[in-house]
């Protein structure tokens, strides 16, 4: 996990929009939004510890979430990983094409270098 001093010099060097700052401030400074397994019965639930975030990761999957977690701790590019993150607001469309809002909720928010 970054330090103060690093995330600030993040923050500063991406050229960030102020939302995209709030955002990730409310990430790292709140519990995951959600339980792992709480709307996935079928799914194997596991807890990873992560060196590059000093602290236990929570997954759920039977397909790739695992995978992509694994890869994203050793990948030198990938600077934190938050699991669960706050849900973002979204408009969705259905198949009929009426436009209704929702929100979704990642299993991941990475920071990365790039």
């Amino acid at each position: 996990m970054l330090k103060k001093s690093d995330y600030d010099h993040y923050k500063r060097s991406h050229g960030l929009a102020l939302s995209a700052i709030d955002y990730i401030d409310t990430v790292r400074n709140s519990e995951p939004s959600r339980m792992v397994g709480i709307h996935a019965k079928n799914n194997i639930c596991s807890s990873i510890f992560s060196d590059k975030m000093g602290h236990t990761i929570s997954l759920e999957s039977r397909t790739a979430e695992k995978c992509f977690f694994l890869m994203s701790e050793y990948d030198d590019q990938v600077l934190e990983i938050w699991e669960q993150p706050q849900p973002v607001k979204i408009q969705r469309t259905d198949k009929n094409g009426i436009s209704r809002p929702g929100s979704y909720t990642a299993d991941f928010l990475l920071l990365t270098t790039n």
